[in-house]
């Protein structure tokens, strides 16, 4: 290898025009496939298909698992055609070795002596250095795709939750976080480590994304398998953005996935219509937010111009203005969409660290906001401590002890008046903890900014209300009650509220 595995696929999904991979898998179905259309070896077959396809792919891969069995040198002889014949074309080495210490080394060691591939599947479980440092050393020119999601639903280990979030999100949180470390040691690179990511999971790869973009890490090549036989969603394909490419094996040779399709069309319809999904860019994380809202009837606004309507929508005032608004949140019952508060709290911890906050620890605000609070005190790494609405005989009562004059950022799900946040506030500094600044999920734009201004406390907010009535003006388009809504907040803003 002549050239940085990265560079070399980046050129190659820009030369070609696609983003889809050959994939080689020697099992019975591919060997059928090719005896069928005049080949005796899976080998030859491979050649056979590479010509073909070239013009349309950025890559192939190769899962050595089905070579074992009878085919090691057929697979040998595919990695030396390409290094001959197409040295632009990056191939990748899946395998998904997960040992440690020599063990590992002695295998890409032999990957690399055997099959010389641009890159290499790993499955890092018993830790990133031991497993991923390996190959990377091995070869300073390789690149990796670390297991994070697989497309395969018998992985239940992998894609399970643990301990609140899935086994996916510490695998990339570890193995970021590692690299990170390691970015001032000129011998690791950490554009090399891309990851896994099932194409069946579109929700894996929203998440992510997601957390890269919450903790500053620049987005990761994603090998996204499970289009054809898995049945893919192009969903996933916007989620990934840019930097994703897309391995296609059965769907590429087996009649019942052709649909009476020749390959070469299959191959082509694939590159068309992966690349026109690739259009379609994924939502701002606010717009994000504002959808799930609006998916799970959270946020609605109603289309109906009697106050006394708006009575019915909420039994309770909930902006703490002189009249009922037509707008109405439930962010409290957040919780009940996983991949929603996820999506919520990955907005207010990225929120936290872009204004530089450095908390010592994370303040919930009973009781709307407590699931929201937890999760981005869990994504920042951070205690958290939360009180009792109602203290105990006039005592406060509280969950959670950081250390002592830590200062606490409070977060809230929707802020309005800020009453609710002031007591919290007032809570915190009794019990000896510096507070400067909140955060809300939505700040609802009536008074709370000013209100908790005035105890010296900044009010930061992902969401306002006049971006959320625009993302709901997108998504719900010609929707009565936006002409309701902007209206009432005209009126509210000529009264000075």
């Amino acid at each position: 290898m002549s050239e940085h595995a990265i560079k070399k696929l980046s050129k190659r999904v820009e030369a070609a025009k696609s983003r889809v991979i050959l994939g080689l898998d020697f099992n019975d179905e591919f060997v059928q496939a090719g005896k069928a259309a005049g080949f005796e070896s899976p080998g030859q077959f491979s050649v056979y298909l590479i010509n073909a396809f070239y013009e349309h792919i950025s890559g192939i891969k190769l899962n050595i698992s089905f070579a074992m069995d009878k085919y090691l040198g057929d697979a040998g002889f595919v990695f030396d055609f390409v290094d001959g014949e197409y040295p632009d074309l990056p191939t990748i080495l899946d395998g998904k070795p997960g040992d440690v210490g020599d063990t590992q080394l002695y295998r890409a060691r032999a990957d690399k002596n055997h099959y010389h591939a641009d890159f290499y599947t790993i499955n890092s479980h018993m830790g990133p250095m031991a497993t991923i440092n390996p190959y990377l050393e091995t070869d300073p020119k390789c690149g990796v795709f670390v297991v994070a999601a697989s497309s395969n639903g018998d992985a239940w280990s992998q894609n399970r939750y643990s301990e609140g979030v899935h086994n996916y999100e510490w695998t990339l949180l570890d193995t970021h976080r590692t690299y990170r470390n390691k970015e001032k040691d000129e011998t690791i690179d950490t554009s090399r480590v891309g990851f896994v990511v099932g194409s069946t999971k579109p929700d894996a790869a929203r998440n992510i994304r997601s957390l890269e973009e919450t903790h500053g890490f620049a987005p990761a090549w994603f090998l996204m398998p499970g289009f054809g036989k898995q049945g893919g969603s192009l969903e996933s394909v916007a989620y990934a953005g840019p930097n994703a490419v897309y391995p296609l094996s059965n769907g590429l040779v087996n009649p019942a996935y052709l649909k009476g399709l020749t390959p070469l069309q299959a191959v082509i319809k694939w590159k068309n219509l992966i690349n026109e999904a690739s259009k379609y860019e994924s939502m701002p994380m606010e717009k994000r937010v504002v959808k799930g809202l609006l998916d799970n009837d959270l946020f609605w606004v109603s289309a109906m111009e009697n106050k006394e309507d708006w009575r019915k929508l909420h039994a309770l005032n909930p902006d703490g203005s002189p009249n009922f608004s037509p707008m109405y949140y439930e962010v409290r019952h957040i919780q009940q969409d996983f991949g929603l508060m996820q999506n919520a709290s990955y907005l207010i911890a990225r929120t936290i660290r872009d204004a530089g906050l450095n908390p010592g620890a994370i303040g919930m605000v009973p009781y709307g906001a407590l699931g929201l609070g937890y999760s981005v005190a869990s994504h920042l790494e951070l205690p958290s401590i939360v009180f009792r609405a109602e203290a105990k005989d006039g005592k406060l009562d509280y969950i959670g002890k950081p250390p002592s004059g830590a200062n606490v950022v409070p977060v809230e799900d929707v802020a309005t008046s800020g009453d609710s946040t002031i007591k919290i506030i007032e809570m915190l500094r009794k019990a000896g903890y510096s507070v400067t600044d909140a955060v809300a999920l939505i700040d609802r734009e009536g008074k709370a900014k000013e209100t908790l201004a005035a105890t010296g406390v900044r009010l930061h907010s992902p969401i306002k209300q006049s971006q959320a009535l625009e993302y709901f003006d997108q998504l719900c388009p010609n929707h009565p009650g936006l002409r309701i809504a902007n209206k009432y907040l005209d009126e509210r803003r000529q009264k000075g509220w």
